[in-house]
């Protein structure tokens, strides 16, 4: 009897077991759903050019696109590294942050930055050298507005971090003739263009949608075996029960027998 439990423990704790895991694909595949559902409706819609838009327009949450052909440089970059034992072993730039003048219409001279990836820094510092080539007089408007850099993505407010560093390089450079912080961020739009890619949206939806189809299949699995197993107990039962009452009836018909094979003692 005490194995008997034990099996059965043994089997109730599977099946919880299976349950869980079941569960926890759907629930996972439903969060990474929510998750990537605003930039997964973005991802199939042409977003509008920044630049057509007006200053009030670019504003945290919202969505565009842009050719980008005036760059001064980038003012920030995001570095990660590989350690062990404290020790840093190899160390790779992932991000930049450059910073582009609002070429709207209403914008004045205002300036704000936008983020690449590492691997489209080249393309950036050829739209930046293009700028100080076209400023020294260089290149004609044509010439210099052929050299683009095409990016879509999210604005979103930066961080009163971002904001100091993109301060510190006006600084430096005296772009302004001032090294005043407080004129400095008169002529900076607080916002950040992030660089987006749509099919990044698409594949985690995709991966989304299979996590939901395992977790269903496990607790589709499991509800049939479930289903089997209780017919297979209930016939189980049916027929103990039938067996039950044939011996009983078998039983009973014993000793009525008997009254026609009576038993004569010798004298």
């Amino acid at each position: 009897r005490g194995i008997h439990i034990m099996l059965r423990n043994k089997k109730t704790n599977n099946t919880t077991d299976t349950i869980v895991r079941g569960s926890a694909f759907i629930i996972i595949g439903i969060i990474m759903i929510i998750f990537f559902s605003k930039d997964l409706f973005r991802s199939f819609n042409e977003p509008e050019y920044l630049f057509d838009q007006t200053i009030s327009d670019i504003k945290d949450g919202t969505y565009y696109q842009e050719d980008i052909y005036a760059a001064l440089d980038y003012f920030m970059y995001e570095e990660t590294s590989r350690t062990k034992y404290g020790i840093e072993l190899s160390s790779s730039t992932t991000s930049y942050n450059y910073i582009v003048p609002v070429l709207t219409e209403d914008s004045g001279n205002l300036y704000m930055a936008i983020e690449i990836s590492a691997d489209d820094e080249n393309a950036m510092s050829s739209v930046c050298d293009n700028t100080y080539r076209y400023l020294m007089g260089e290149l004609t408007d044509e010439e210099f507005q052929n050299t683009t850099y095409h990016v879509t993505g999210n604005i979103r407010n930066m961080e009163q971090e971002e904001i100091d560093y993109m301060i510190e390089w006006f600084q430096q450079t005296q772009y302004f003739g001032t090294t005043d912080a407080n004129e400095i961020m008169n002529y900076i739009h607080p916002v950040m263009l992030e660089k987006y890619n749509g099919s990044t949206a698409r594949i985690m939806t995709i991966v989304a949608i299979v996590f939901i189809l395992i977790g269903s299949v496990i607790l589709t699995i499991l509800y049939k075996a479930r289903r089997k197993q209780k017919a297979a107990k209930t016939a189980q039962l049916e027929n103990m029960a039938y067996n039950d009452s044939f011996t009983q009836a078998n039983t009973t018909d014993t000793p009525e027998s008997n009254l026609y094979n009576p038993t004569y003692d010798n004298p």
